[in-house]
């Protein structure tokens, strides 16, 4: 349906509403499904995040837009306060894109935002390499990489406090590398080394292949924070069922012996899984 359209008949029904206790709900509530949807198909802004060249910012976008249908799904089926519960992230997901395609506000709230979103992901990136860890029984090992990344979250966090973000963000990503790269070679059993080098096509093959399957672990991680978030979940799948093809590609290719091809399309596989790990608001490297 026109998204337009959609709106109109949205509020054509908030203006038919008879019962008294809507009536005053509903009143608010059009105010602010009319405010929304200019932001998502009439406002300069709008125009701005899309032609923007943050790929995070365009994504919060399509989460908003999707959190307003929903609103409006679910205010026709009678549920006010789920449809309260979709517009407000409505709104939220376009504050935060707005912030990525950095259209309001100063640089530094632009770097500050930044740096709080890589420090999330240290923690949960971390989390995620202890259980790894388990699994594989080496626990002792992964200590030492865990206490490198604390000294640099330490250092991080102390400039972070001193309003210096962009060393700030320096220095977490710094941090964030070093943990995703730990678990990704403790999953192949390879050495953690600054340039990977491999004795042939189809090693090269099998290290990205353990890689992909390390991204997808993790969007399953990122992922179980928000499960009953609806809109969130049909922005990752997209993602997820893009990376899945490029990923069943790359096994036909490998089966055939075609590995420099088949590593062509498992590298864009873990693209998308990345993309769609920064759609949660999350961040990894890559």
């Amino acid at each position: 349906m026109n998204k337009k359209f959609k709106i109109l008949v949205f509020i054509a029904a908030i203006l038919s509403a008879n019962s008294a206790l809507f009536a005053q709900s509903n009143k608010d509530f059009e105010r602010r499904v009319n405010s929304i949807a200019s932001l998502l198909s009439e406002s300069s802004v709008s125009r701005q995040i899309r032609n923007s060249g943050s790929d995070v910012a365009k994504q919060y976008f399509k989460y908003a837009q999707v959190s307003f249908d929903n609103a409006v799904g679910e205010y026709r089926k009678g549920d006010l306060k789920q449809a309260d519960f979709h517009l407000k992230n409505s709104k939220k997901a376009i504050f935060e894109a707005i912030m990525y395609a950095n259209l309001k506000g100063t640089g530094n709230e632009q770097d500050r935002h930044d740096y709080e979103t890589k420090r999330r992901s240290v923690n949960a990136l971390t989390d995620a390499l202890r259980r790894v860890s388990a699994t594989k029984d080496k626990t002792e090992e992964t200590q030492i990489i865990i206490n490198k990344v604390t000294e640099l979250t330490k250092q991080a966090d102390q400039e972070y406090f001193k309003k210096h973000y962009k060393k700030a963000i320096a220095i977490v990503h710094r941090a964030l590398e070093l943990v995703e790269a730990t678990i990704v070679t403790m999953r192949t059993g390879d050495t953690l080394v600054n340039t990977l080098s491999f004795d042939s096509a189809e090693d090269e093959y099998n290290y990205e292949l353990d890689r992909n399957d390390t991204h997808f672990m993790l969007l399953s991680m990122f992922l179980s924070e928000f499960p009953d978030d609806d809109s969130l979940n049909k922005i990752v799948a997209v993602y997820k069922s893009a990376a899945t093809e490029h990923r069943n590609k790359a096994e036909e290719l490998a089966s055939h012996s075609k590995y420099k091809k088949a590593i062509k399309e498992l590298e864009i596989s873990t693209m998308k899984i990345i993309r769609a790990i920064k759609s949660t608001g999350s961040y990894i490297p890559g």
